[in-house]
């Protein structure tokens, strides 16, 4: 399928990306920047731009666009072989299931928030992050997860990035506020995966 940058394929690197990911016990994680080949990062976002996107806003929890229907390339490219074989080889997690897959674009005024009704169960989360020109971090918009007890992780933005996060029952995740130092949008893709 030629999705992901030659180094993620080695099959040799993987020991070394395990290491990153489980380098916290308490919060198993890691970021790969320049994931996607240069040319399929452009292709994917050019399509998700291309695709029509929806208001989603109840106020007091969250508020953001998200793209009402999702390709059947993006579901396939989710399923492949070559992705599952990457995430699986990294995260030593076996027997990994696409259960959703969304796009959503964050701008001006646009949020998640944290709150009891919204835990996760166990499970993988993969962000990949189409953003450019985010170059203020205090303009708000990172996808941030809470552990408890005060423990706040917090996946940085760049693009064609991908995060990969191991959810245990009960860690909460949400989108922080972006605020008007924001001189363009938020805009990945999230597919969440069962274990």
């Amino acid at each position: 399928m030629n999705l992901m940058n030659d180094v993620y394929t080695i099959v040799d690197n993987f020991p070394v990306l395990t290491e990153q990911f489980k380098s916290d016990n308490v919060f198993q994680s890691v970021v790969l920047f320049e994931f996607l080949k240069p040319e399929m990062y452009q292709e994917l976002r050019k399509e998700i731009l291309d695709g029509s996107f929806v208001k989603v806003i109840n106020p007091i929890m969250y508020s953001y666009s998200s793209q009402d229907k999702i390709s059947e390339r993006l579901t396939n490219l989710f399923e492949s072989k070559e992705l599952l074989l990457f995430l699986e080889g990294v995260t030593e997690i076996e027997g990994l299931k696409l259960n959703k897959l969304t796009v959503s674009k964050y701008e001006w005024k646009d949020y998640t928030v944290m709150h009891d009704d919204a835990n996760l169960e166990e499970g993988l989360d993969v962000f990949i992050d189409f953003t450019e020109g985010w170059d203020d971090v205090t303009a708000g918009g990172q996808i941030t997860y809470y552990l408890g007890s005060d423990q706040y992780y917090t996946l940085p933005i760049a693009p064609n990035s991908v995060g990969i996060v191991h959810t245990l029952s009960g860690y909460q995740r949400f989108v922080k506020y972006v605020n008007n130092k924001s001189k363009t949008f938020r805009l990945f893709l999230h597919a969440r995966y069962r274990i």
